[in-house]
C-alpha cells in the first residue's frame, strides 16, 4: 500500500473511532455515557469495513454485561482500538484467517487474538499512540508472544 494511502487510512480509522464514541454518547439522550459493548461493536465494525475485511474474518465476543463508560473513557478505548486492531485485521486479510476480539469482566479486559499467530509488531507511531491511550485510560496493555494476542485491562472499569 503506498505511503499516502496508509496515512489516509490511519486518519480515517482515528476519525471513525472518535465519531463512533461521540455518536453513541449523544444517542443516549440525557446521559453522558455509552455502553462498553455497544462501543466495541461499533468501532470494530467500522475498522473492519475500512480494512476491507469480510465480516466472517472478525469475530467479536461480547458478554451481556451492562458497563456504562463516560465519553473520555469511550474515546480512549475507541482510539486504542483504532491504533491496535488494524494490523491484526491486515494480517487476517493476508493469511485468510480470523481475528477474535473478546471482552471479559473482573477486571474489564479487551483481548485481540489472531487465529494464526501474527507476531504483530506495531509500527513506531502506533506503538507510541497505544502507550499514550493506555496511560490516559489508567489501564495496562500487554502483547503476548505465544499467540500474538493483545490484552488491555481497564482497572478503572473493574466491577
Amino acid at each position: 500500500m503506498p505511503r499516502q494511502q496508509e496515512d489516509l487510512r490511519f486518519l480515517e480509522e482515528h476519525v471513525m473511532a472518535m465519531a463512533a464514541a461521540h455518536r453513541l454518547v449523544f444517542a443516549s439522550i440525557g446521559r453522558m455515557d455509552v455502553d462498553l459493548t455497544d462501543l466495541i461493536c461499533e468501532v470494530t465494525e467500522g475498522l473492519r469495513v475500512i480494512a476491507g475485511l469480510p465480516a466472517v474474518q472478525l469475530i467479536v465476543l461480547v458478554p451481556n454485561i451492562a458497563c456504562p463508560i463516560g465519553l473520555d473513557q469511550a474515546v480512549g478505548i475507541a482510539l486504542y482500538l483504532a491504533v491496535t486492531l488494524p494490523p491484526y485485521l491486515d494480517h487476517a486479510a493476508a493469511t485468510a484467517s480470523r481475528v477474535t476480539l473478546g471482552i471479559a469482566t473482573s477486571p474489564i479486559t479487551i483481548k485481540i487474538c489472531p487465529q494464526i499467530s501474527a507476531g504483530t509488531k506495531l509500527e513506531t507511531l502506533r506503538q507510541r499512540l497505544m502507550t499514550a491511550y493506555v496511560h490516559r485510560l489508567g489501564a495496562t496493555a500487554t502483547i503476548t508472544a505465544e499467540d500474538g494476542s493483545t490484552i488491555l485491562q481497564l482497572a478503572m472499569l473493574s466491577r
